[in-house]
């Protein structure tokens, strides 16, 4: 996706977001806007995280977007849900980012 085009947030994603991370529309469209921006997708990754990407894209036929901790999932033009990453692969992601989180 294109920085300048917008994404249309789905009622479940705003309704994890709240539940799952504390943030309220607004967050989750600026977390939304910079996962676009500086995230990093299954294609970036090897081995097991690469696995569990794919095995997700394949489950539920989207897209999913890695900033920090957190997976977003997109289907089409719309952010679905937003997902924790688990736990087992977040030293995976942030050597990848550089420590970003």
């Amino acid at each position: 996706m294109k920085n300048d085009q917008t994404v249309k947030l789905s009622e479940h994603a705003i309704d994890r977001a709240r539940e799952r991370f504390k943030w309220n529309r607004s967050a989750l469209e600026r977390m939304t806007a910079k996962a676009l921006a500086e995230g990093v997708g299954s294609g970036d990754f090897s081995g097991s995280l690469k696995r569990y990407l794919d095995k997700l894209q394949i489950q539920h036929r989207h897209r999913d977007v890695i900033l920090g901790d957190v997976i977003f999932v997109f289907g089409n033009e719309t952010l679905i849900t937003v997902l924790n990453l688990p736990k087992e692969f977040r030293n995976a992601v942030h050597s990848r980012h550089g420590n970003k989180k």
